[in-house]
């Protein structure tokens, strides 16, 4: 829901925009401070990093507001919304193959080009989503997975939308899970406007292989 209301925020942040030119999403893979430091562990032979693992959900957040100023919210959030589960192949399991708690996540990796997400849902089945990078599910970059950027820039009811959402994920030396959520305009709208763009991070503690 958070993440809906950010969205609506960008979306509408302007009446009458004319096109401008379009703005480039900053360096991903930055940790906060104090959060560590980034794993260098890749899968044999790629650039991919190891992210298979059992993860305690929900995750730790930080916002970074539009200051610079890093903003702790605690054990709010959850993988609906920054891990893109709907453009996934998704399985449902009749039975808890997987052996996982409600609050657990498990990530698969199959091999450089697939991994699985799976978790139980309020009905209490297992599903698993399955990400196929040959399907444009996601790519590999510099050691951290990257999901298709949602972009637009376009008119809806007399305004102007203009966004992108960018969200990657990798790991840190400890083996948890951080998915970083980059949200901005598409399009440069106002003059002389730095058009910072508001980062989250979402930590998920590993708690097994």
């Amino acid at each position: 829901m958070r993440m809906f209301v950010v969205f609506m925020c960008v979306v509408f942040s302007c009446f009458a925009c004319t096109t401008k030119e379009i703005l480039i999403l900053p360096e991903a893979s930055q940790l906060p401070a104090n959060w560590g430091r980034l794993s260098e562990s890749r899968l044999s032979g790629s650039d991919y990093p190891l992210i298979s693992g059992k993860y305690l959900e929900p995750p730790d957040v930080i916002q970074v507001n539009k200051s610079g100023k890093r903003e702790f919210l605690g054990i709010e959030g959850s993988y609906y919304g920054h891990i893109p589960l709907h453009i996934a192949d998704e399985i449902e399991h009749k039975s808890n193959v997987l052996g996982l708690d409600i609050n657990e996540l498990r990530i698969r990796q199959i091999d450089a080009n697939q991994f699985t997400v799976a978790y139980i849902t309020a009905r209490h089945n297992l599903v698993e989503h399955l990400f196929n990078a040959y399907e444009g599910d996601f790519e590999c970059k510099e050691g951290y997975i990257e999901f298709p950027v949602l972009s637009g820039y376009e008119m809806v009811e007399g305004r102007t939308a203009n966004y992108q959402i960018r969200n990657v994920m990798f790991n840190d030396l400890n083996g948890a899970l951080i998915v970083q959520t980059t949200i901005g305009p598409y399009r440069k709208y106002i003059i002389n406007s730095k058009n910072i763009f508001k980062e989250e991070f979402y930590r998920y503690q590993l708690i097994g292989k």
